[in-house]
């Protein structure tokens, strides 16, 4: 890191109210774009970052780079992996499920349901083993993390 960097790093970690506050609004800044999508949980984001960040650099002895930069990085990851998780498929069990309303079907719903059915089931077939079996996975509520550990990866 530069000059200038380290003894703003050294100032950051030392928890000068000036460092933390310049360090602070780099994070503030970096997750704006996800304000939007996250709402009051970028306020958790920003005390995590920060605290990640602390931690982070009490590791770190020399890499090149900005410690701007390197605050952003950390703070957009956060952000990122949050939404990531939020996306996450949630199912509820059958038990817990409402009994679905009974209703005919016309015949041409019929004919669609089938055929689409029909076109899905064969797409599924031309498919590889490994990725049906992800499809399964993914479908029973496996986390890309699971999956990937099922495969060896």
């Amino acid at each position: 890191m530069s000059s200038p960097d380290n003894v703003l790093l050294d100032a950051f970690l030392d928890g000068e109210p000036a460092a933390v506050a310049e360090v602070s609004e780099w994070i503030r800044l970096s997750l704006l774009p996800f304000r939007g999508r996250l709402g009051d949980e970028v306020d958790d984001l920003h005390q995590e970052a920060l605290t990640e960040l602390v931690v982070a650099l009490r590791r770190l002895t020399e890499g090149p780079g900005s410690l701007r930069g390197f605050a952003f990085r950390l703070a957009q990851r956060s952000a990122i992996d949050r939404l990531r998780a939020r996306r996450r498929w949630r199912f509820e069990g059958l038990a817990d499920a409402a009994e679905p309303v009974a209703r005919d079907l016309s015949a041409l719903e019929q004919l669609l349901r089938d055929e689409t059915r029909g076109r899905l089931l064969a797409l599924l077939g031309e498919l590889p083993a490994l990725c049906r079996e992800l499809f399964r996975q993914l479908f029973a509520g496996a986390s890309y993390r699971e999956m990937a550990a099922s495969q060896g990866v």
